[in-house]
């Protein structure tokens, strides 16, 4: 019985001590795969004067899409970030009945977030076909 309690008391010193280390690791993470995200391309110098369009983009609804998926990819990073912190949290929640609230709570505002990031776009392109004549 002894045994028991000090390797409860090991493991919840363990635990402790993860709760330090995972913020810093978390943001390197985030902004590591965040840098990753941007394409970032050489730079080719033609022989013509032509200034070539770095965006990528004919027209205004173009430009809207391409800022559209942008924030997208963002928001569905930090969600599968805040989803991982959840999992987190009901792990060091060590049975206790406010922890496991919180995580519950937070699990569950991450997951509606990212049904209403994929939900967004569904709304847009309804929209432009409403919108748009054939």
């Amino acid at each position: 019985m002894n045994f028991l309690i000090v390797r409860l008391i090991e493991i919840k010193e363990q635990m402790n001590k993860m709760k330090k280390i995972f913020p810093p690791i978390f943001l390197f993470l985030f902004f590591l795969i965040l840098g990753m995200s941007f394409n970032v391309g050489a730079v080719v110098v033609k022989e013509s004067s032509e200034i070539s369009n770095p965006l990528e983009t004919t027209s205004f609804t173009d430009l809207l899409s391409k800022i559209i998926a942008w924030i997208r990819n963002i928001g569905l990073l930090i969600g599968v970030a805040m989803v991982i912190y959840s999992g987190f949290l009901f792990m060091s929640a060590g049975g206790e009945e406010d922890k496991i609230t919180t995580a519950k709570k937070a699990l569950l505002w991450t997951l509606i977030g990212i049904a209403i990031l994929l939900m967004g776009e569904g709304f847009i392109t309804l929209i432009k076909n409403i919108i748009t004549v054939d």
